[in-house]
């Protein structure tokens, strides 16, 4: 009895045409599905430059040596000489992925003030001085 119950109401409900779908959005979906990951990845570093975004970036600092900072970045973080990772973000150009480059450089050499007073020639930028 449910079951003839539930088939007639379906049967029931007015058959509309289905509607054609547009390729555009057809791609769109497509691309946004491919993508996915790679926007969540961003997202999560975007997250973790917010997080860290009070840490301080030692004065004279040698941006030269985080690889894999563009040209134009490099020279804006020279130029600019951010305090901390907060300033840098607002720097005209940078991206998250330049931030986090800079962000794990930092925590991994654990780079402070008193390792500048230390090491001074590793990490200090020759040319400023």
């Amino acid at each position: 009895m449910i079951f003839k119950s539930f088939f007639s109401r379906v049967l029931s409900i007015p058959k509309k045409p289905a509607k054609i779908i547009d390729k555009d959005i057809i791609n769109q979906v497509a691309n946004d599905a491919r993508y996915d990951v790679y926007i969540k990845r961003q997202k999560e570093e975007i997250e973790e430059t917010k997080k860290n975004s009070t840490k301080k970036i030692p004065e004279n600092f040698n941006y030269k040596l985080v690889n894999g900072l563009s040209n134009e970045i490099l020279s804006k973080l020279e130029l600019i000489r951010p305090v901390d990772l907060m300033q840098a973000s607002r720097i005209e150009g940078m991206t998250p992925s330049a931030l986090t480059l800079l962000h794990l450089w930092i925590k991994k050499h654990r780079v402070t003030e008193r390792d500048l007073g230390k090491h001074g020639d590793f990490y200090r930028d020759k040319s400023s001085a």
